[in-house]
């Protein structure tokens, strides 16, 4: 299996735009990097460890899992407030802070598929915690 290029990436997040509920989870294994696509219930069971961008009603989120650990990247650390988005198959409040754009989701994509890992020191993450 070939890793993502770049286009894929960028054309993976972008397929997505619209969508009411979708994950794209890219994620790290023996065979390299993969993508795969969900409705947004089915991005836990994917991935034991990688890289999952959110798309809800026009919304990005961005979350890394390694196992139990879990880092949601932070798009706006002044943000307050919730809005609701259908992630994980149900519709649930998701802190505003926690929105990225879909260029920050597809930069953290990129990274993801070209090193197969992130750089946690680059960009604001937190434990969901």
């Amino acid at each position: 299996m070939v890793a993502p290029s770049v286009g894929d990436v960028v054309s993976a997040i972008a397929s997505v735009r619209a969508a009411e509920s979708a994950t794209v989870s890219f994620g790290e294994g023996a065979e390299g990097v993969t993508v795969a696509f969900g409705d947004g219930a089915d991005a836990v069971e994917i991935l034991a460890a990688g890289l999952i961008i959110g798309v809800s009603r026009g919304h990005h989120t961005a979350v890394a899992v390694n196992g139990d650990d879990w880092m949601v990247l932070v798009g706006d650390p002044g943000a307050t407030g919730e809005v609701e988005l259908n992630l994980g198959g149900q519709p649930a409040g998701h802190p505003r802070r926690r929105l990225v754009s879909e260029e920050d989701a597809t930069a953290v994509a990129l990274e993801f598929a070209v090193t197969g890992g992130l750089d946690f020191s680059r960009g604001a993450w937190e434990s969901p915690g």
